[in-house]
């Protein structure tokens, strides 16, 4: 592709409406998409295609021998959107925020529990002391974004009006948000770095792809993050959509699961739980509903991954065996009704999926069927995203549909330790906590893989979870769009522009 040239607007389409725009408090996907790494910066972030450590606000950093000590030193001339320098100060009152308990930064407090300070010794420098080495120290602090003191220091956190109205160092500025509709952000010309091409970026709050799909179509909607199979096709078939939108692949190590919870009946008994998985026809469905565009998991890391364990296969379908799983565990047609039942109790659950992804709730009607036939009942409820996603976080569910959007390496401790912050499913196993405590002040990348290649044999012989499909992700770009190619971080928006007239 030729050079981009400067101006113009961009407009993506998202599924879902973020809560706010602050990812220091309880972020999703969409407003780390939205706003991280570009609304707001970090002291370092992963490099988005090599994983390399990188500077951001930080122009340099040390590290001590022993991994404790981290030193940052912050460009000279970062301010703020609204004219205010970066000092220190704002560092040091953001990992201050990030540690206080009342601010629901679960996540990111959890994930970064080893840190002891984060204090200013100058200016702008900030000194990082840790009780313990992380391995994905350096990385994790890349996701903390830096706030201006002068803005947030006031008021609730959880609830400040700036978390609807952000202000950060980044390339693109907050512009509006109508709720329901769209999110605007327009290029900093203040920034420290190169200028993004784009004047705008606007995001459209579309929660039925079909409908965002149309408005593309119609030429209202310049990217597409993700298509489903179904469109995929509509689009090959469609040679006007061929000519004015090209196709983009990923593999992404996202991966799509049925969270199990394990505190309520009969969730409890991991029999059962294994019994549910072999039911599930994931083979048969991966290509009913995706074409076959997605792999089925068996584990929390894709191939290619050094802990990926080759000989760690899914669970086959297997009614057969599913059954005599269930007897064992004490559910059989006792009154004959053609329903599993024990000590008079029918076999009985709710599963949530969320509104937003029709494939999931396709992919539930199937999986309905073939349970009802094995005599297993259950029933679907629909939320919409925000009532889905507090459900999870209070693990008020029987069975949920859950999604995981991941980095290439990741600290599961907050999935798979009975305390962690995204353990939806409240499943404790003693061998799992000491695994993924251990693991993460083990530096060595050979001893640790090994690590989670020992994790992994556990959550797949208790199955915490029904692993599903890792999707491959298309994605469809408009033809004259120059740097769109999604990284495992999402699109690069500053790297992102429309082609200069009269080059290829």
């Amino acid at each position: 592709a030729g050079p981009a040239r400067r101006g113009g607007r961009l407009v993506v389409h998202i599924d879902a409406e973020p809560p706010h725009l602050n990812p220091l408090v309880r972020s999703d996907a969409w407003m780390r998409r939205i706003v991280g790494h570009s609304v707001f910066e970090a002291l370092v972030r992963p490099d988005p295609w090599t994983r390399a450590i990188v500077p951001e606000l930080a122009e340099r950093f040390e590290v001590s021998e022993d991994g404790l000590v981290y030193r940052f030193h912050l460009r000279p001339g970062v301010r703020f959107h609204d004219g205010t320098p970066l000092t220190a100060a704002d560092v040091e009152f953001t990992f201050d925020r990030l540690f206080d308990p009342s601010v629901t930064a679960d996540s990111l407090r959890g994930d970064l529990e080893m840190v002891r300070s984060v204090r200013a010794t100058g200016p702008l420098e900030v000194e990082l002391r840790s009780d313990r080495p992380y391995f994905l120290l350096l990385e994790t602090i890349g996701f903390v974004p830096i706030l201006p003191r002068h803005v947030y220091a006031t008021g609730d956190l959880n609830g400040h009006p700036a978390n609807r109205a952000p202000v950060g160092t980044g390339p693109w500025r907050f512009a509006e948000w109508t709720t329901g509709d769209r999110i605007v952000l327009r290029r900093n010309p203040d920034w420290w770095g190169s200028a993004p091409p784009l004047d705008e970026v606007q995001f459209r709050v579309v929660r039925d792809r079909t409908v965002a799909f149309q408005m593309a179509r119609r030429g209202d909607i310049d990217l597409l993050p993700r298509v489903t199979a179904d469109q995929l096709e509509e689009y090959l078939a469609d040679d006007a959509l061929v000519q004015r939108f090209a196709p983009v692949l990923l593999e992404t190590p996202d991966y799509a699961f049925w969270a199990y919870n394990t505190r309520r009946p009969p969730f409890t008994d991991p029999r059962v739980r294994r019994a549910v998985t072999m039911l599930i026809d994931r083979e048969a469905i991966r290509c009913s509903l995706e074409r076959c565009l997605s792999r089925v998991v068996s584990q929390p890391w894709p191939p290619g991954h050094p802990a990926y364990d080759p000989a760690l296969t899914p669970l086959p379908y297997d009614p057969a065996a599913a059954r005599r799983l269930l007897a064992e565990a004490g559910w059989t047609d006792h009154d004959g009704d053609g329903w599993l039942d024990r000590a008079g109790l029918p076999f009985s659950f709710t599963f949530l999926v969320a509104a937003q992804s029709r494939t999931l709730q396709q992919m539930a009607t199937i999986v309905q069927q073939d349970l009802a036939a094995a005599g297993l009942r259950m029933e679907i409820a629909v939320l919409d995203w925000s009532v889905f996603s507090e459900r999870c976080r209070k693990h008020d569910f029987d069975v949920a549909s859950v999604m995981w959007s991941l980095r290439w390496e990741n600290d599961y401790y907050g999935v798979f330790h009975t305390d962690g912050a995204q353990n939806y499913g409240l499943w404790s196993d003693p061998r799992a906590d000491r695994l993924v405590e251990e693991a993460r002040s083990v530096l060595d990348d050979g001893r640790r893989n090994a690590m989670f290649r020992e994790l992994a044999g556990i959550v797949h012989e208790q199955q915490p979870y029904a692993f599903t499909f890792s999707p491959l992700q298309v994605s469809l770009v408009r033809r004259e769009l120059v740097g769109a190619r999604p990284s495992l971080e999402w699109f690069q928006l500053a790297a992102i522009g429309w082609r200069a007239e009269g080059t290829p």
